[in-house]
């Protein structure tokens, strides 16, 4: 019994025309990467920023910035190393911004109204609450303040 040989070639053709022009071929793209669950989408993230080099112009390199949340006790620090800005990306709420060099953990700075105080002797050295909402970038938190009473 012969096996028919004229179809075939028919066939190969048609299948490499409709490979060629894209008709019924599956292609797997790539999965998106999975977003973190751990991470808050983009819009409902804040940040803080400042600087966090001194009036006399020194920065400790071992320097660590954090800002701790006033209402849920969670605390996000980053190390700006050599250089005298930091950022900090935070969930909206309530947060006190403090400094501290890594081998001195218990001396603390931190972001008060001495910071922004035009008239020094009407200051009383309180730490500001930095209210963040999402979205939201603020500028200027210096945590400077070393005398906190």
């Amino acid at each position: 019994m012969a096996t028919p040989t004229a179809p075939l070639p028919l066939v190969l053709i048609l299948t490499l025309a409709a490979i060629t022009l894209g008709y019924g071929v599956l292609v797997q793209m790539p999965a998106a990467p999975p977003s973190d669950p751990q991470s808050p989408p983009p819009a409902t993230i804040g940040t803080i920023r400042g600087t966090t080099l001194a009036a006399d112009g020194s920065h400790p390199a071992d320097l660590v910035v954090c800002a701790q949340s006033t209402t849920e006790g969670g605390k996000t620090c980053v190390a700006p190393g050599s250089r005298a800005t930091y950022e900090l990306s935070v969930a909206p709420g309530q947060y006190l911004v403090s400094a501290h060099r890594s081998s001195e953990p218990e001396l603390q700075a931190f972001y008060t109204d001495r910071v922004t105080c035009t008239v020094p002797a009407g200051c009383a050295g309180q730490p500001i609450v930095v209210n963040v909402a999402g979205g939201q970038s603020l500028e200027g938190i210096d945590p400077l303040d070393w005398g906190v009473d």
